[in-house]
């Protein structure tokens, strides 16, 4: 790919650095915002890029960052007349794995075993709140205690999963 003007570097935040102060989320490449000046015949002459720190890994080897491009509607001036051209730039930076490696099933997830789960929550939460006036004991429910029944020896109370006409999911 060949790219037309000279790139300025501004700022660049480091794989494992938050992007800013409001979040935790950390980057997992290397990605830096830039300036590309285009010669004197394009318009606009300069152009806003985030570009990847050149051979850079990711997730401490399993991947590699990757450039992602976007395509930029410019004018450049030819003979004397101002023509619509595209030029490339870079949009962003991706941490990329190969497909079947051992991170495979952590960048994906378990999609059966998770919809099962909130399919067994979901149910447990109907059934509490459908009958109120026998609520599930512990052995329906499963090895959760904070989602059981209070049946302590030598306790008379119980509590219900959910109060009346109410669905608590989450975590």
């Amino acid at each position: 790919m060949v790219f037309t003007g000279e790139r300025f570097v501004i700022s660049c935040v480091e794989k494992g650095d938050a992007e800013s102060d409001e979040t935790d989320f950390l980057n997992l490449c290397t990605s830096c915002w830039a300036w590309r000046k285009l010669p004197d015949n394009y318009f606009p002459q300069i152009i806003n890029e985030l570009v990847c720190q050149e051979n850079d890994f990711c997730l401490s080897g399993w991947g590699s960052c990757t450039q992602r491009y976007r395509h930029v509607d410019v004018l450049h001036k030819q003979n004397g007349s101002w023509v619509p051209t595209t030029v490339v730039s870079g949009a962003c930076c991706d941490c990329k794995i190969r497909a079947g490696t051992e991170v495979h099933q952590l960048v994906i997830g378990n999609t059966q075993r998770e919809y099962r789960q909130v399919d067994s929550i979901i149910d447990r939460a109907f059934r509490a709140t459908v009958d109120q006036n026998n609520p599930p004991n512990r052995e329906s429910i499963d090895d959760n205690p904070a989602s059981a029944t209070s049946n302590s020896p030598g306790t008379q109370s119980e509590t219900t999963l959910f109060p009346p006409g109410e669905l608590n999911i989450g975590r």
